[in-house]
């Protein structure tokens, strides 16, 4: 074998070494990232439990409701951050305050607002957002679907029908709301 195929063939498994360690230590910081991922999500979590007093995973909220009112003031929290909702079972389009989106890790300057939704005294741009994640009184929602409306336009987030839809039930029966995850 000539030395210069030697040559070659040596540099070839070195480079093959430090693909394959390359490859490895990647696959351990890919796991380590998603490990501190989770810790981060669980760390949220406990703040959202504890700043709206709920028990984890609660199975189904019921709260007795004044009234035959569809319009309920709650305690809810996303990414973290604890805010207040005004459920309305009859809203068109469940909507964000410009303040909760922030607050929410949401980044209002970087949507589009390519579309109107109906607010009190009449219509106003809008862009669509999905909340990884919504505790409403201690019941997680996945994947709620809000739009985003500009400063000012709305007094406080709207959770309608929209966002609710990962929940097996959210009605109102017999002078109680009820939601089920």
């Amino acid at each position: 074998m000539s030395t210069d195929l030697m040559l070659r063939m040596s540099a070839a498994l070195c480079v093959l070494a430090l693909v394959l360690a390359s490859r490895e230590d990647f696959l351990a910081m890919l796991e380590q990232r998603r490990s501190d991922q989770h810790d981060v999500y669980n760390h949220k979590m406990v703040l959202c439990e504890q700043a709206l007093g709920v028990r984890p995973g609660a199975e189904a909220t019921r709260i007795r409701v004044l009234g035959a009112d569809a319009h309920i003031v709650l305690p809810a929290c996303a990414n973290g951050t604890p805010f207040r909702v005004l459920l309305d079972l009859d809203a068109e389009a469940s909507l964000l305050t410009w303040q909760d989106a922030i607050a929410t890790g949401v980044d209002p300057e970087t949507l589009a607002f390519d579309y109107q939704v109906a607010v009190p005294g009449g219509t106003a741009p809008a862009a669509s957002v999905v909340l990884p994640w919504l505790q409403i009184s201690g019941v997680m929602i996945r994947n709620a679907e809000f739009a985003v409306v500009r400063d000012g336009e709305i007094p406080m987030s709207i959770v309608g029908p929209q966002a609710l839809r990962g929940l097996k039930t959210y009605e109102i029966s017999d002078g109680e709301l009820v939601l089920e995850p």
